[in-house]
């Protein structure tokens, strides 16, 4: 029984993460998706635990500058499901609870302004 009440885009974009849990990582993938709800999907050949805290973001391109949101959230979904060689591979959706816009200024990747949010701050300003 599909659970999902958010509208879900189908979107590959870049997705890093830097911290899950009390560790700091570098590891990039491409999402899936992102959902209306404030969360996205991606595949892996890492998987990580449910209910960790992450902190990641995504670029969104090919807006000129690139503006990059960085997220604070949780794993809430890790399921193996293969990949077509039949190898390890996993599906994982994280929560995307406070964000922060960042639009990066220059080809160094440093950042201009940015604008944080959290989802509650978001619900009530669509209120």
């Amino acid at each position: 029984m599909e659970r999902r009440k958010r509208i879900r885009q189908n979107v590959e974009i870049p997705l890093e993460i830097f911290r899950i849990g009390e560790q700091n990582i570098a590891w990039t993938e491409t999402t899936r998706n992102i959902s209306s709800g404030g969360g996205v999907c991606f595949r892996s050949k890492r998987a990580c635990d449910v209910g960790v805290r992450v902190e990641y973001s995504v670029t969104l391109s090919p807006v000129n500058p690139p503006v990059k949101i960085n997220c604070r959230g949780r794993v809430v979904r890790c399921i193996e499901t293969g990949d077509a060689e039949g190898q390890s591979e996993f599906e994982i959706a994280l929560t995307m609870e406070r964000y922060e816009f960042s639009r990066l200024t220059s080809a160094a990747g440093t950042t201009g302004a940015s604008e944080r949010r959290t989802e509650e701050q978001t619900a009530q300003s669509v209120a």
